[in-house]
């Protein structure tokens, strides 16, 4: 209302009695307020943004095609957390992919271009530093899932990566016996894998070994699969693997199975994700269970947060980690689940 009564030259409370069907106004006062209430309206049509407000009550969330397909359990279930807080607070969810070609463009994402959504969720460590820094400058409110840009004032919500792949490293030197063990990451760029690398590390350099590394350009099982088979090949005396993640834990698995490695009891290995079908895999896979639908709720709510808060209030990002539980299974060595 503030924008209709400075462009008709009258007060705040002049608009609401115009618009309210309230006596006391005079003809011409009632007819222009009524022509820039309805060309505010014309305008706000091409967004879909109120005319008052300003707000679409509408969050995008955006993620990488790959990370559909590779990381689906997760994706699923912070697509979930974020659409529970989103209706409990009357927003609406639009949700877009994007590929790497997409990426090497220029182009604009039309719910930003198009000014269709209050505030952007990026989902996953895949999308490119120069899309959500882009988006960014249009001083849309932003909050990372999975991902986090160093110096750049965005807010993110993470899971515990380097506590819990610190755990399973040193279970499985501790409690296993195991010396010679490598760790299948992917990509440097991505977060995850860099906090996950830095707690294998940390648990190797406690134990005074040596660590090995391999990295693959994506996470997947077809990846897991083929990396295990040079890992072999290069270190046939490795008696465990630490995987990224579940996809590359369970490929790995398939390697040593057709290479005839009997796993736990040749070569261990422990994934990260708990993702649906490790409890079911033979061997059951050690792993890490992540709370994935509380991250998407935390991300939601939090974005919600920026966007009600307004460009007045002072933004201090915040960096959400939500705390993970490490799953014991027969693939480590264990005898069960504990």
């Amino acid at each position: 209302m503030g924008e209709i009564a400075r462009i008709a030259g009258v007060s705040i409370s002049t608009v609401s009695r115009v618009l309210n069907e309230k006596p006391g106004i005079s003809p011409e006062t009632r007819k222009r307020v009524l022509d820039i209430y309805k060309d505010i309206i014309t305008l706000s049509g091409i967004t879909g943004r109120h005319p008052i407000t300003g707000k679409t009550n509408t969050i995008g969330l955006i993620l990488h095609r790959k990370h559909l397909s590779n990381e689906y359990h997760t994706s699923f279930h912070n697509t979930i957390g974020v659409h529970k807080i989103a209706q409990r607070f009357g927003y609406h969810l639009l949700t877009t992919f994007v590929t790497d070609e997409y990426m090497d463009t220029d182009l604009q994402l039309p719910m930003i271009k198009e000014k269709k959504v209050d505030g952007i969720i990026f989902m996953g460590s895949q999308i490119e530093s120069s899309l959500i820094q882009d988006t960014a400058k249009n001083d849309t409110p932003i909050v990372l899932i999975n991902n986090m840009l160093k110096g750049k004032g965005l807010d993110c919500v993470l899971d515990e990566n380097e506590g819990s792949v610190y755990e399973l490293t040193q279970h499985l030197i501790q409690k296993h016996n195991h010396c010679n063990i490598v760790f299948l990451s992917g990509p440097k760029t991505w977060i995850s894998n860099r906090e996950r690398e830095t707690g294998y590390r940390l648990a190797m350099e406690k134990a005074s070994l040596q660590s090995k590394i391999f990295y693959m350009r994506e996470t997947t099982l077809e990846s897991g699969f083929n990396t295990m088979k040079k890992v072999v090949e290069r270190f046939p005396e490795i008696t465990a693997v630490v995987a990224v993640n579940d996809s590359v834990a369970t490929g790995s698995i398939c390697a040593c199975r057709e290479m005839g490695y009997p796993v736990p009891e040749k070569i261990a290995v422990v994934g990260f994700g708990d993702i649906e079908y490790t409890n079911f895999f033979y061997p059951p896979l050690t792993t890490v269970h992540t709370f994935a639908e509380e991250a998407g709720k935390k991300a939601g709510s939090r974005l919600i947060d920026l966007i009600e808060g307004g460009s007045n209030r002072e933004h201090i990002p915040q960096t959400l980690r939500l705390p993970a539980r490490t799953l014991f299974r027969t693939s480590c060595g264990c005898k069960g689940d504990h």
